[in-house]
């Protein structure tokens, strides 16, 4: 027997946890596996009885902590509505057992192999129901559902659902999946305060449940918190008869022994509570078009909370190495200068395989771009470096590149090709760029470019001699280097001249105006469709093919292989030139025709290479 508990963080998880375990003890042979999220906890530390963790303190330490579970939650979507794309996860088949294999001999073994059974307790697995059930459709599911305002006042002393405080915080790529699904358009700084964030989560999180239920062939067992705590008799009676177990008034005590920590401080300030009021709302909401019985009201929830003056929930107390991390370095840190934005530069990472020249190129891309970034910083040159990125990507981005709005299209979208391969849009990679950031200008560059040391520095000296668009052509070093312990050597090797246009710095201003249609990267013609925007609106243009600014290992031009991506690109660029001859904006209109026709011959070339 498999039992999953899910349910958002301090909604009685950790109460039914313990409660359900001490039946399947109690009533089951062999062995039971009790697994607490296994998303984020290490379970050879912490797979027994959740008290005994808390009196022995193992989730205090990062040893507590499992570094394969928080790669697989950051790997996978918080939300999934289909669970084919990922129902090869190996972390999820080693934890159901999925994958193990029967001896052919074992009809030979006289003895007796012992059960085991599992409950395993989720708070990071509520919009993954559906890749759960995949992957093990015998288990039953118990989800339970709390207040907003109680699970909210109960979050903000102990830590953030959105798990910063153990590994790289979910927020950002949460809001993305949210308002993908929803087709919202929520932002960060639009949330009022701590609260607010929280119960942001909260809301989504148990309503895209909640729908995931509705839609699945196996539909788990839901308990409101309230109800389970104003009357456990027939709460326990249904756990009982939807498991499989036998009810027992013996077990009355124990659901109703204080589980985990608790929190006895309830105030909350003025703006919370226009906060909490929103999201009770979506609560009953939410219990009504689900069909899930409750007997209380709104004003029996706010009753025992008390409205304070000062706001002390702007930032919580979080348990782990995070928090002290930020403590230490608020107070060792000296106050460093406002430096203005002004460059914004935005790559596209994604995840391959070691096969591919990328699995190479990227650490050292990221690495040569933080050491560029923070030697500008130390120039008082301000530099934001962004990402572009699908879901599937989001575990490769570093800690000093920000991420933007997810991805949420590709060459797939538009057609059948040789290839699964999604390849973004040029014009969604810029857009994201400029508008997550009001720097001067807009640099981007192919994510397998490198920068040098003094890269930033040097393109603020080229931009203030008034160009508005500057081509950066790379040198191209040898195919020896390996890795980022080579980075040094890189540097000191000038490599060898390069026609490679992979490195743009774009004046604000023109980006709006660009017109590239759906041409895509990692093919050809997607730097060309990008020059003849650039050369035809830019006031003053130029382009360095002689600067040891930027460089790239090897030459083996992968994109070349690319032949249906290539011609997608081609008739992309097909309908850019019909619809550029239509813009009566044009700074350059000479340089249309020359372009034009330059395309004309390289079409030829392509076709003629590839026939």
């Amino acid at each position: 027997m498999t039992i999953n508990i899910l349910g958002v963080g301090r909604s009685g998880t950790s109460a039914l946890y313990t409660l359900v375990q001490s039946m399947m003890k109690d009533q089951l042979d062999g062995e039971i596996e009790s697994l607490y999220e296994p998303f984020l906890r290490d379970q050879s530390l912490c797979g027994g009885d959740i008290n005994d963790l808390a009196v022995r303190g193992n989730f205090k330490y990062i040893d507590s902590l499992s570094l394969e579970g928080m790669y697989y939650h950051s790997t996978l979507p918080m939300l999934i509505k289909k669970a084919k794309p990922y129902k090869d996860n190996p972390f999820l088949h080693k934890l159901y057992d999925t994958k193990k294999q029967k001896s052919p001999l074992s009809f030979l073994s006289k003895k007796q192999k012992t059960k085991k059974h599992r409950l395993i307790k989720y708070i990071r697995a509520n919009g993954r129901y559906h890749l759960l059930n995949t992957i093990d459709p015998d288990a039953k599911t118990i989800f339970i559902i709390r207040n907003p305002l109680d699970v909210g006042n109960s979050v903000k002393k102990l830590f953030s659902f959105y798990g910063g405080e153990f590994h790289k915080d979910d927020q950002r790529r949460f809001i993305d999946e949210v308002n993908q699904i929803f087709g919202t358009n929520h932002k960060k700084e639009t949330f009022e305060n701590y609260l607010d964030e929280q119960l942001f989560y909260w809301y989504y999180m148990n309503r895209f449940a909640l729908e995931s239920f509705s839609t699945a062939q196996k539909k788990p067992l839901i308990i409101c918190y309230e109800m389970y705590v104003n009357d456990q008799e027939n709460s326990l009676n249904r756990i009982c008869q939807f498991a499989g177990l036998s009810y027992d008034e013996k077990y009355l005590s124990s659901a109703k022994k204080i589980v985990g920590p608790q929190t006895k401080q309830k105030t909350i300030t003025a703006s919370e509570y226009q906060a909490a009021e929103e999201y009770l709302k979506k609560y009953f909401e939410l219990l009504d078009s689900h069909h899930i019985p409750y007997g209380f009201t709104k004003e029996e929830i706010l009753k025992p909370y008390s409205i304070v003056k000062q706001d002390i929930t702007v930032q919580g107390k979080y348990y782990g190495l995070h928090g002290r991390a930020i403590t230490k370095q608020k107070s060792n840190t000296p106050v460093s200068p406002i430096i203005h934005t002004q460059f914004a530069h935005i790559i596209n990472p994604v995840i391959v395989p070691k096969k591919s020249d990328l699995y190479r190129a990227q650490p050292i891309t990221f690495e040569t771009m933080k050491t560029a970034q923070e030697f500008a910083t130390l120039k008082g040159i301000g530099v934001e470096q962004y990402a572009a990125y699908y879901s599937e990507d989001y575990s490769l981005i570093p800690n000093h590149i920000k991420q933007t709005p997810m991805l949420d299209r590709s060459i797939l979208d538009y057609g059948t090709f040789s290839l699964s391969k999604k390849l973004p849009m040029l014009q969604d990679i810029l857009q994201r760029a400029y508008e997550e950031s009001d720097a001067k200008y807009i640099i981007y560059t192919n994510v397998d470019i490198a920068l040098m040391p003094h890269f930033y520095l040097s393109v603020k000296k080229i931009m203030q001699e008034g160009y508005d668009v500057v081509n950066i052509f790379r040198r191209t070093l040898g195919n020896h280097y390996q890795g980022v312990e080579e980075i040094p050597k890189m540097y000191a090797d000038l490599g060898s001249d390069h026609p490679g246009t992979d490195c743009f710095v774009i004046r604000r201003e023109l980006i709006p105006k660009l017109d590239l249609q759906n041409v895509v990267i990692g093919a050809e013609f997607v730097a060309f469709a990008l020059r003849v925007n650039l050369h035809l609106f830019a006031h003053k243009i130029k382009e360095f093919d002689r600067l040891h600014m930027t460089f790239h290992i090897g030459d083996d031009r992968t994109w070349e292989g690319a032949d249906d991506f290539s011609a997608f690109n081609a008739n992309e660029v097909d309908k850019m030139f019909d619809a550029l001859k239509k813009r009566d904006d044009i700074v350059n209109p000479d340089e249309l025709k020359r372009f034009y026709d330059n395309f004309q011959e390289r079409q030829a070339f392509w076709k003629s290479r590839n026939s």
